[in-house]
């Protein structure tokens, strides 16, 4: 049996601590999260148990893993050319951490369960506004677009070998400045019902505009996200959360569509989730600038952003770089040690080695309005 780093058996010791109703978790999810969690450290045995983990609560939640398209392309993605792309890390395994520890929030924190119920009082009769299922579908997707970034990278330092140090792939992109972004969402979806329901940017928009995350009109975050699209294409730059939150809901509105599900929870709560992962990379050196500046994010306001912004600033144990990984294969803890975490009642403190933790503390604290709920030692 392969070594368990401290840090896992800490997650598994609350998981095991909680029952499957708490956590969200059928029977079979809950094994391999298990499996997940004593899988040790050696890179592809715990890539392979992530995998699992998708798989599986794909099935139990959403009754079909027809969902996972992004998730695989990533996995193979990252599989065939993680090593092309500087310094780039695995997110398969870190959106499966990612994902167990806002169920662990979830579950400890009363101030998350009141966040999510105040915000969803007004549910539709009948219709599964689940925490577990909204979340799952956030936390597990939040980085399913970085193929295209690893495409962008991996070009640029082919470029930059073989050309010139400054050598850029912006031409690459110039196609995507004309980004339709109406055509995200399948035309007609909901029509006539709601015209605007077929225009995936404005959607987002005027979900975080409402919920008070962007202190401005829908109209103008719209156009400072068109004009900050246009610039990183320009510089041969995507954001990952903006182009995955519009892709993704193009394909959970096709996916509601057929199910028959109502307009205004698809708007709600599908729209909060891509809402979540259009800001939860971005929020920090864009969004609390020039839409919102100097703001934090709190609890209350997006309940969901707020939950992925800190289990994804959280969760550094484990992420290698792909280059790193022949040395690392036999089970290496290097990427585990020293960190500790613990988890009670509102309250949640987290050791990280070294010079790490001052990196942590600050993702956190400059984006987050937390409190003394959070302590990073």
């Amino acid at each position: 049996m392969p070594a368990v780093p401290s840090i896992d058996c800490q997650l598994a010791y609350m998981v095991e601590q909680l029952s499957g109703t708490q956590l969200g978790l059928r029977d079979s999810s809950k094994a391999v999260v298990a499996e997940f969690l004593t899988s040790g450290t050696a890179f592809a045995a715990k890539r392979e148990a992530a995998w699992k983990v998708f798989q599986t609560v794909s099935e139990d939640l959403f009754s079909s893993v027809q969902n996972l398209d992004f998730v695989e392309q990533l996995r193979l993605y990252e599989d065939a050319t993680g090593r092309l792309a500087q310094g780039y890390r695995d997110h398969l395994v870190h959106s499966v951490y990612v994902y167990l520890l806002g169920l662990l929030l979830h579950a400890n924190w009363d101030s998350v369960r009141r966040a999510w119920s105040h915000a969803y009082e007004e549910k539709p009769a009948n219709w599964n506004v689940s925490f577990h299922y909204y979340w799952a579908l956030t936390a597990l997707f939040h980085d399913c677009a970085y193929p295209v970034e690893i495409c962008i990278r991996s070009l640029n330092n082919y470029l930059a070998r073989v050309f010139a140090p400054q050598s850029s792939v912006s031409m690459v992109l110039l196609q995507l400045r004309d980004l339709d972004f109406p055509s995200l969402i399948p035309g007609g979806a909901y029509a006539p019902e709601d015209p605007e329901s077929d225009h995936a940017l404005r959607m987002i928009c005027r979900r975080l505009v409402a919920g008070a995350v962007f202190d401005c009109s829908a109209r103008t975050a719209e156009d400072l996200v068109r004009s900050r699209f246009l610039r990183s294409s320009a510089e041969g730059k995507i954001d990952h959360g903006l182009l995955g939150s519009l892709v993704l809901l193009r394909q959970w509105g096709t996916f509601c569509r057929k199910r028959g599900v109502p307009l205004p929870l698809f708007l709600s709560h599908y729209g909060d989730a891509a809402s979540a992962i259009f800001v939860h990379h971005l929020y920090d050196y864009f969004w609390s600038r020039e839409v919102c500046p100097g703001a934090k994010l709190a609890l209350t306001a997006h309940p969901l952003a707020f939950l992925l912004m800190l289990s994804d600033r959280l969760q550094q144990w484990g992420r290698r770089e792909f280059t790193d990984v022949d040395v690392d294969e036999a089970g290496d803890n290097q990427y585990y040690e020293g960190y500790n975490l613990q988890m009670d009642t509102d309250q949640l403190r987290l050791r990280v080695p070294g010079e790490k933790r001052q990196k942590v503390e600050r993702a956190i604290e400059s984006v987050l309005s937390v409190g003394n709920q959070v302590g990073i030692g």
